[in-house]
């Protein structure tokens, strides 16, 4: 759902980065890189291209300076296109908690910004109305947020959306 250039794809994989909050720079390079605890995590997509179509190091970096800026469709030759769709088809997106079915890539600089994102914390709660839901000005108490409401939570996101003229995009059913 996001377009940046290659060079600004870190990793990602089958596992949830956590909250939003714990997303910069220093708890990154802390926790993903560097021997962090979470370097597998950063490393899932490149290992699976790897093992999928059977490249060391080297070869790795050669298929991706050549697929530079491509998407899925327009990697060729179609043989190889077709490993990775079904290798990619293949990551367990059930894992996570409240069973959302997303992966999480890590990117910078997404040139231009195509959304922002947001999700409800109670996972088993429909949101039929993302609006209503984004203005809801009770408090909750959770593991990351302390009485803050949704409305709050979410300041700084609505307005950047409205500033780049973005869509919001609210995860639920």
């Amino acid at each position: 759902m996001l377009d940046c250039d290659t060079k600004y794809i870190h990793g990602g994989g089958e596992t949830d980065a956590g909250s939003g909050c714990g997303k910069f720079v220093s708890e990154f390079k802390k926790n993903y890189i560097f021997g962090g605890e979470r370097e597998k995590d950063r490393t899932y997509i490149s290992d699976l291209i790897k093992e999928t179509l059977n490249l060391n190091d080297k070869e790795y970096i050669n298929f991706v300076k050549n697929n530079e800026n491509k998407s899925m469709s327009e990697i060729e030759p179609e043989e190889i296109r077709n490993k990775l769709i079904k290798a990619f088809s293949g990551i367990n997106s059930n894992v996570r908690k409240g069973k959302r079915e997303y992966n999480e890539m890590y990117i910078s600089n997404p040139k231009p910004p195509m959304a922002v994102f947001a999700y409800n914390e109670n996972y088993d709660e429909k949101i039929s109305n993302p609006v209503e839901f984004l203005n809801r000005t009770n408090r909750t108490k959770t593991d990351i947020f302390e009485n803050v409401s949704v409305k709050e939570r979410t300041q700084f996101l609505r307005q950047y959306a409205l500033d780049n003229d973005l869509p919001f995009i609210v995860f639920g059913d």
